[in-house]
């Protein structure tokens, strides 16, 4: 006898949505094979038995779908059959929150996984575009904690401040991210997630350091926030790369030479100053513009992805909702790509 949830999967499949097909072509461009055997025979509860595999695609299908909470993701489950039949979930019988709560906290503890999985997808990206990583562009924004502002309850979150856009002081409560971007494409190809107080000019090294993983770039873009010696050496020495960081003027005039200063104070102005291109040259300029990128794929992630919509505390959890989220994004390039679709620069 043909059950109910077999119906549905076959009308499912003769009956293929866009939206189906886009979930489908993500599941399958996401290498979590590694992920779903760490995971499978730990989060089998209750008398349901829901799959790892259904829980963790219909997890995704959260963020894929923008969908902010785990009890909105429910109701969108109990109202679409085709959508818990893509994710492999019997429509008769959704998920409780307490499942995904368990779930959730069972992924956090094997998040470094997921970023092998972003790593993996990067990877599958650099093989059809082989300029994939060669300009990239490093920027952080401001993650706000799940917490109460009044008695915060996040003990990992730190309150920060930075200027907005008309130069006022903008204060948040929470975390920074911070996200490496091929220039070219517009593509996410690393992200670190750190405290709200931590500067972005300390945070430069590490993050590209774990994103050489996957590229090799030859021009590293950043803002004035990652103006800073160290970064200089590290990108020129160590990348073999050419550094575009907007000079920190720090309350004095950019021509000004600092006098009356040490033989290395003089020496890290010029290292900072003459980066190997003409700051004043309209090729530095052109460079520098496409730095613009990194913005423009933080705020896609933020309004399709759910990037700053964080309902998790703690910074492990904090960091595996950044990485799901970039992983959506880089896993529907890659099925952009195997189905012969242009890639469009949307998240």
């Amino acid at each position: 006898m043909v059950s109910y949830y077999d119906k549905l999967r076959c009308a499912a499949n003769q009956g293929r949505t866009p939206l189906i097909a886009k979930l489908e072509g993500i599941f399958e461009a996401i290498d979590d094979g590694e992920l779903l055997k760490a995971l499978n025979g730990k989060v089998h509860r209750g008398c349901q038995g829901y799959s790892v595999e259904a829980l963790w695609h219909s997890y995704l299908a959260g963020y894929v779908l923008n969908i902010p909470t785990v009890a909105s993701l429910i109701r969108r489950l109990q109202s679409d059959a085709a959508l818990c039949v893509v994710c492999g979930l019997n429509p008769a019988a959704i998920p409780s929150e307490a499942t995904y709560s368990r779930f959730v906290a069972k992924l956090t503890n094997r998040r470094g996984l997921v970023r092998r999985a972003i790593r993996i997808a990067v990877r599958k990206l650099g093989h059809h575009l082989p300029d994939l990583g060669k300009i990239v562009a490093i920027d952080s924004s401001d993650i706000t904690a799940y917490s109460q502002s009044r008695r915060p309850s996040d003990p990992d979150a730190h309150w920060a401040k930075k200027k907005n856009k008309h130069g006022r002081d903008h204060w948040w409560f929470g975390y920074k991210v911070h996200l490496v971007v091929d220039a070219t494409h517009e593509l996410p190809l690393h992200v670190e997630v750190t405290s709200a107080n931590m500067s972005d000019s300390q945070s430069l090294i590490p993050v590209l350091r774990h994103a050489a993983w996957t590229v090799t770039p030859t021009h590293v873009l950043a803002d004035a926030g990652y103006d800073a010696t160290q970064n200089y050496a590290f990108i020129r020495n160590e990348m073999n790369a050419v550094p575009i960081i907007k000079l920190n003027k720090r309350g004095a005039k950019e021509d000004d030479r600092p006098r009356h200063r040490s033989k290395g104070q003089i020496l890290a102005y010029g290292l900072r100053k003459f980066s190997g291109i003409d700051r004043l040259s309209p090729q530095w300029q052109a460079w520098y513009d496409m730095r613009v990128s990194a913005e423009r794929v933080l705020s896609r992630a933020k309004e399709f992805r759910r990037l700053a919509s964080v309902h998790h505390r703690g910074l492990s959890k904090v960091t595996l909702h950044c990485y799901l989220s970039t992983l959506t994004v880089v896993a529907s390039a890659v099925s952009a790509i195997y189905s012969e679709q242009p890639l469009r620069k949307v998240a």
